[in-house]
């Protein structure tokens, strides 16, 4: 149920090892203060839909953000996608990366994913900021959508979600088993029980052993919670969810 890392990240995650104890407490009293009402969490009118992951690392979060939000299109809704801008220089509350006619950021300002949303996703508004309930709100009010998408939401609890999608990487699990910045995890494991559903990306047919292993986990962990396979399609940049209801 475990991956391995690169050795850059073994040597930080082994000087960080003392120290993943206390980040996980913090974490975890950060997420019973908002759970408890004691940090007032906002919600927005449209439907809000949470693509994130609780490892370190690539997991397929940008195609299924931009499969969602296609297919969202496809049925008629008018779909915003939210994200952080991650690496990207502009630094207002609120930064349109492109709206319903126009991408108005390029890469550097906006961030790479961002950008790429952007280009991949004519006409439907891609918003970067760290307040991603006001750039809702902004969303909401200046484009008329009716769903929200937030891109690495899953840590983002300030803002109420009604489907929360967290994705795990093929052959990564949950990588090393510990919390920052002695493991691969941005949270303790227990914050899977905010999720809705979990989506393991990068397997085509049958998962591999340690694959189907980890799926077994999830499944008897958390039997409440469906588990989705997620298939790339470079050819025709498709992005193709297999559920499986029962155990693999």
């Amino acid at each position: 149920m475990t991956g391995k890392t690169d050795s850059r990240l073994d040597y930080l995650f082994f000087f960080g090892r003392p120290f993943s104890p206390l980040y996980g407490a913090l974490m975890s009293l950060r997420s019973m203060l908002y759970r408890r009402g004691i940090i007032t969490r906002h919600g927005l009118e449209a439907p809000v839909i949470s693509v994130g992951n609780l490892v370190l690392g690539g997991t397929g979060k940008t195609p299924l953000v931009h499969y969602i939000a296609a297919y969202l299109r496809q049925l008629g809704r008018k779909p915003a996608v939210l994200s952080r801008g991650y690496k990207g220089t502009a630094a207002n509350r609120i930064n349109i990366v492109s709206n319903p006619t126009d991408i108005l950021l390029d890469a550097a300002e906006a961030g790479d994913e961002p950008r790429l949303l952007a280009e991949k996703l004519p006409g439907i508004p891609v918003i970067t900021g760290k307040d991603r309930f006001a750039a809702g709100r902004f969303a909401i009010d200046s484009f008329a959508v009716d769903t929200v998408i937030l891109d690495d939401g899953f840590q983002h609890i300030a803002l109420k979600q009604d489907l929360d999608l967290v994705l795990f990487s093929t052959g990564k699990g949950f990588g090393n088993g510990r919390v920052l910045p002695g493991g691969d995890l941005r949270e303790p494991l227990a914050a899977l029980k905010r999720a809705d559903a979990f989506v393991i990306t990068g397997i085509a047919g049958s998962p591999p052993d340690n694959d189907a292993g980890f799926i077994h986990f999830l499944k008897d962990t958390y039997p409440e919670k469906p588990v989705f396979n997620g298939v790339y399609r470079a050819a025709d940049a498709y992005f193709r969810l297999h559920g499986h209801p029962t155990a693999v």
